[in-house]
């Protein structure tokens, strides 16, 4: 009788395969800023700081703010209200993707370099980017501040030419002065109603894809501003406009020029509006 033949032996399981690293293919890398650059803009921001402050007669304004008493402290307060209006606008400019608070101190160091370094109010948006970019793709953070600084100032005309409007109306001006006026409400006008419109358009998204593109980082595509956004959006920077005239309203009141709300809101905008010619000058010179 023959043996039973022993059963085969069951095949060997296949190796397992090894798990397929990820694609990078098409990817960029983030963009990074040498930590030297921020240690250089400081050096320059500093330097520019002590000269401005040079410049400005200190004994003269040291008695200016013992005359006016100590409410003249209120201002800095003041305006850091209406800086964290602004911050609230781009906090939804970028999508709620940045912590406010770590949004605020950018943009204070941001507007800080802008205010002292003369390049036309843009000194400070390098450190922007830098910073933005470790939450936010460049090309994103790009967009949002070109809709920051293209709303923002387009709102400043609009209330501005307002206000300026009203006064010529009202008060008596020398000729020369009455045709500056006018000539800048109308300006401003229209250039705020134009920036605003283009704001609504897929252009900021393509402006921020080119720069993205130049420093050799991804980008998003056209992407448009939706409408519901925009209004919050607005409604930020006009609060802005509506706090920074506090301001002008602590300063006259302890002036003795009284409370008349048209006079003002005529102060307040005519030195927007002198900012706004004489913008390539540090520190609000203009």
């Amino acid at each position: 009788m023959s043996a039973t033949p022993p059963p085969p032996e069951p095949a060997a399981a296949p190796a397992a395969l090894p798990a397929p690293a990820p694609a990078t293919v098409g990817k960029k890398p983030p963009l990074r800023v040498p930590g030297w650059i921020d240690r250089a803009f400081l050096l320059v921001g500093l330097g520019l700081l002590a000269y401005v402050l040079s410049r400005y007669p200190m004994a003269e304004l040291g008695r200016a703010c013992l005359r006016l008493g100590p409410y003249v402290a209120v201002t800095p307060v003041i305006a850091l209200g209406w800086i964290s209006c602004n911050t609230s606008a781009l906090y939804l400019l970028l999508d709620r993707r940045v912590p406010w608070l770590r949004l605020l101190r950018i943009r204070l160091i941001g507007d800080g370099y802008n205010a002292l370094l003369p390049l036309a109010g843009m000194g400070g948006e390098p450190f922007k980017v830098k910073h933005l970019s470790r939450t936010v793709p460049v090309d994103q953070v790009v967009t949002a501040l070109i809709r920051d600084r293209v709303i923002e100032n387009a709102v400043g005309f609009l209330f501005t030419s307002l206000w300026l409007g009203i006064a010529a109306g009202r008060f008596v001006f020398p000729a020369t002065l009455r045709v500056a006026l006018i000539a800048y409400v109308a300006a401003a006008s229209v250039a705020g109603v134009v920036m605003i419109l283009l704001m609504v358009t897929s252009l900021p998204s393509k402006l921020g894809g080119l720069a993205s593109r130049w420093l050799g980082v991804g980008a998003q595509g056209a992407v448009k501003l939706p409408a519901g956004r925009l209004a919050a959006v607005l409604f930020w920077y006009l609060s802005a406009r509506m706090v920074g005239t506090l301001e002008a309203t602590v300063l006259l009141s302890l002036l003795g020029l009284g409370f008349d709300p048209v006079t003002i809101l005529f102060c307040y905008s005519l030195l927007n509006a002198a900012g706004t010619i004489g913008f390539a000058i540090p520190a609000g010179l203009g």
